[in-house]
């Protein structure tokens, strides 16, 4: 048996967390919208995506097998 065959509730809580912040995220920039204007709300997500991923793209370049993989 599977791992999600013997434990289908941990499934159905995991999918259930995962559809509720995806679809969050979207009432979100739909209110943000009323207070800020399009390009505002783009360029606070670009931002906040930038945040998030500046710390990964810094930790995976001290990764040498990442740098010797990229190279290539």
């Amino acid at each position: 048996l599977t791992e999600t065959t013997r434990r289908p509730l941990l499934a159905w809580v995991l999918l259930s967390t995962l559809a509720l912040v995806w679809g969050s995220s979207f009432i979100l920039i739909k209110r943000s919208l009323d207070v800020f204007s399009t390009q505002q709300v783009a360029a606070g997500r670009i931002l906040l995506a930038w945040l998030f991923f500046v710390p990964v793209i810094l930790h995976q370049r001290r990764q040498p097998v990442v740098r010797a993989s990229v190279r290539q």
